[in-house]
């Protein structure tokens, strides 16, 4: 059974047959049910290279995930902080080497918008190695 809150706009909840209401980022959303596909065919080179990439680009952006919150954070407000630098970067983030898909990473965006810069950064070079540093802000 379905539960409306303040009249038919307003807010609903649970199930009622295949229509499912539930609150998505403050947003009330009425969905469908999960059905699972009968198609059983097998992807095409197409769909596996954007698997491959999905994979690739969210493996690497989950891993610095705390970068990447502090660089796309105020981004867009209906998006999580990795969607938005996800979104961003998904067109630019490959190369090809040898017939396989690899990140570029010098064409990764870390950040994008308002962001405090190093204080107080220190460059040093030893044995042929830059090494950059900063006063860690909270």
């Amino acid at each position: 059974m379905g539960l409306l809150k303040k009249g038919i706009l307003g807010p609903i909840t649970n199930q009622t047959g295949d229509v499912v209401g539930k609150m998505h980022r403050g947003q009330n959303v009425i969905t469908g049910n999960y059905h699972i596909s009968t198609k059983h065919s097998e992807p095409t080179s197409e769909q596996d290279e954007v698997r491959t990439k999905f994979g690739l680009l969210n493996g690497y952006l989950n891993s610095i995930n705390e970068l990447i919150y502090r660089g796309f954070k105020k981004r867009d407000r209906k998006q999580s902080a990795i969607n938005a630098a996800f979104k961003y970067n998904y067109d630019h983030a490959f190369i090809e080497k040898e017939g396989k898909l690899e990140i570029d990473y010098p064409n990764i965006i870390y950040s994008i918008g308002d962001v405090e810069p190093p204080e107080s950064p220190v460059l040093s070079a030893e044995n042929g190695v830059v090494k950059i540093s900063w006063y860690n802000m909270p």
